[in-house]
């Protein structure tokens, strides 16, 4: 089933999950084929806010959240938009994204998360080189949430107190402290809690890295290609068909952000993916910038320097987007932005709006698809894809080495 580097891999997915998935296969002496809808890293991977944050494994919070997504409906919460709730997958959704809130399953999801985010950094490290300030802007800056009421930093206190075990470091600001660090800073805060183990990348430039190193291994990378047969035989995949021609098949691995649902359903798969889309505005320079990234935690607004930029994050719907809805969020972020932190350079900026893969309780799926003899899946990273990308092709390549053994770290994500 996993013949080393006799039958070819086709990689299904051309942003920092597929390409560092076909990299790593491809350094390991497989014949990988990536095949990209679009262009290599579009989507996801090129907006994101550039975090590799191993303090950020718990998932959102079933019912809480829900509540939040309800107050969006009446215009009184930034953090989730459930959308429209006349799709009954979106409703099963959902459910299960309830029953999957409660804290002991969160934190035991987080432990699994945290493991391959500790495997993820460590990987970073060891391809975009150790040293800060490299060709990938890795800067090990920390994350610094900020609160605006005590109610909410009471609640994360007991959160973080609870992932102590995990052995991410953390320290407790008090709104002096918050203030010295962040200086410009235009709203009342009732303190802060600094993540000190947390990185910034800048995501084009791992999505370049990765690629040039795909390429330098033997890759062959096919952009603008429309995937539109899938030939079968008994449980296997023979050949992939399309604008591109033919491919044959001996591996196939599905790796195309929240699209890959698509590709799950059609396959017979009973996981369940909603895009859950997010926003950035990319300011082009780096005036004033914090020395930390900033999550403003209410607001749900991030704040990260990567290299000579600064990028704004924000937002979470549980929609597609269209241009209207696109627009409106980001504006909105852009208001909230500058009310935050008006110093920053705000005059040049991009704008960016695109979907993530979101699984009901927090976990990706990584690992053999059931029913298929020669299919993998490596989606539903949710907001952690770029900081469990090359954790997840990592944990993907020693799945191929070992014949097909799912390593002891990938257990608590294979697709059921």
């Amino acid at each position: 089933m996993y013949s080393h580097q006799t039958e070819p891999v086709v990689v299904l997915g051309g942003g920092v999950i597929g390409l560092s998935i076909a990299w790593e296969l491809a350094e390991a002496g497989w014949q990988v084929t990536l095949l990209e809808r679009n262009h290599v890293g579009f989507g996801a991977s090129s907006g994101n806010a550039g975090l590799i944050v191993p303090s950020y494994t718990l998932p959102l919070g079933g019912l809480d959240a829900i509540g939040e997504g309800i107050r969006a409906v009446f215009g009184g919460s930034k953090t989730l938009c459930l959308g429209r709730l006349t799709d009954w997958k979106k409703i099963t959704w959902l459910a299960r994204f309830v029953a999957a809130g409660r804290m002991r399953d969160r934190l035991r999801v987080a432990s699994d998360i945290n493991a391959v985010a500790q495997l993820s950094l460590h990987r970073y490290r060891e391809i975009m080189g150790v040293d800060e300030g490299s060709f990938c802007d890795l800067t090990n800056c920390g994350w610094l949430d900020i609160f605006e009421t005590p109610s909410s930093l009471g609640k994360a206190l007991t959160e973080v107190r609870k992932l102590e075990s995990l052995g991410n470091r953390w320290e407790h600001l008090s709104p002096n402290e918050v203030y010295d660090r962040v200086p410009g800073l235009d709203v009342p805060v009732s303190g802060g809690i600094l993540h000190t183990d947390d990185w910034v990348v800048s995501p084009d430039r791992v999505i370049g890295a990765f690629y040039d190193k795909a390429i330098r291994a033997g890759v062959t990378v096919l952009e603008h290609t429309e995937v539109t047969r899938v030939t079968t035989k008994g449980r296997r995949v023979c050949e992939l068909g399309g604008n591109f021609g033919v491919v044959p098949v001996g591996h196939w691995i599905i790796a195309a952000g929240w699209e890959s649902g698509t590709w799950l359903h059609r396959m017979g798969a009973s996981q369940s993916l909603m895009p859950g889309r997010g926003y950035s505005i990319t300011l082009m320079s780096d005036r004033a910038a914090p020395k930390h990234a900033l999550n403003f935690v209410e607001r749900h607004v991030v704040v990260s320097v990567q290299g000579t930029r600064v990028r704004v994050t924000g937002g979470m719907d549980l929609d597609p987007g269209t241009p209207a809805t696109d627009a409106f969020r980001l504006a909105d972020i852009r208001t909230t932005g500058q009310h935050l932190l008006p110093q920053l350079a705000w005059e040049e900026s991009v704008d960016w709006a695109g979907s993530r893969p979101m699984t009901p309780d927090g976990r990706p799926l990584i690992g053999p698809l059931t029913g298929w003899d020669n299919v993998t899946i490596a989606t539903g990273h949710g907001m952690l894809g770029m900081t469990l990308a090359a954790g997840t092709a990592a944990l993907v390549r020693q799945l191929f080495e070992n014949g097909g053994r799912p390593p002891a770290q990938m257990r608590p994500f294979l697709p059921g």
